[in-house]
Parts: C-alpha cells; sequence; structure tokens
C-alpha cells in the first residue's frame, strides 16, 4: 500500500458514520460487517472519533487474533468485495473464516491485506 488513508474514508463503511478508536486501530461498524484499520495508517481530524469499541471485545478479538483453520485463499478481482475493498490500497489481499465469538455457529469472512487492514462480513 502506498500512503495512508483519510478518515473520511473508514466513515463511509460505518452504518452511522462514527468511527471508533481500539486496540491501536479505527473501527468502522455497519450492519452485519466490520472494518478495522491500524491507527498509524489513518489520517484526518480525529475531533469526531469515538474513544472504545462498537462491538464485543470478543469479535475484534477473533479478527486480529484468531488462527486461521487453512491457508488463507487470495481475493481476486471476481470476488464481490475486492473492488470495494481496493479503495484500501493494492497488495495481497486474503480471505479466511473465523467463528464470531466462541461458541456460536455463526462465522464471518475475515479479508486481511498485508497492511493490518482486516473487514468482516457475517456469513449466515
Amino acid at each position: 500500500m502506498t500512503g495512508m488513508l483519510p478518515l473520511s474514508l473508514l466513515a463511509s463503511f460505518s452504518a452511522d458514520g462514527r468511527v471508533y478508536r481500539a486496540f491501536e486501530h479505527y473501527i468502522a461498524a455497519g450492519n452485519g460487517r466490520l472494518l478495522l484499520v491500524p491507527a498509524v495508517l489513518v489520517y484526518g481530524d480525529r475531533t469526531a472519533v469515538v474513544s472504545g469499541c462498537p462491538v464485543p471485545v470478543e469479535e475484534i478479538s477473533a479478527l486480529l487474533d484468531a488462527p486461521q483453520d487453512m491457508p488463507p485463499a487470495l481475493l481476486t478481482d471476481m470476488h464481490p468485495l475486492f473492488r470495494r475493498l481496493m479503495t484500501f490500497g493494492e497488495g495481497c489481499w486474503r480471505y479466511d473464516f473465523v467463528p464470531l465469538m466462541t461458541g456460536q455457529r455463526r462465522r464471518v469472512l475475515r479479508v486481511m491485506n498485508e497492511n493490518g487492514i482486516r473487514y468482516a462480513e457475517v456469513v449466515r
């Protein structure tokens, strides 16, 4: 990835336009989706950023730390998320599936970039 990302871009992924800061990441949450961007990659006016986490901590932990059940697959331009996530820069985007929270049947599609960006959508 070349350069940094404007905070306004993250806000466009949020259901209510708010961006949160926790765990050294900026977090945008929508209905069934979550975006985590390392704080060092973001620039812009931070006065409207909310301190805290918009979802349970276990969900963030799963996206950041859950081990991969199998080697991640390469996200290609045929995948519907590809064009949307390319706004966050080029590079190698890979995906896998992780449990949303321990003991729950739902899993999420986790998409990861080599620069530390994570995106997730609930898979039913």
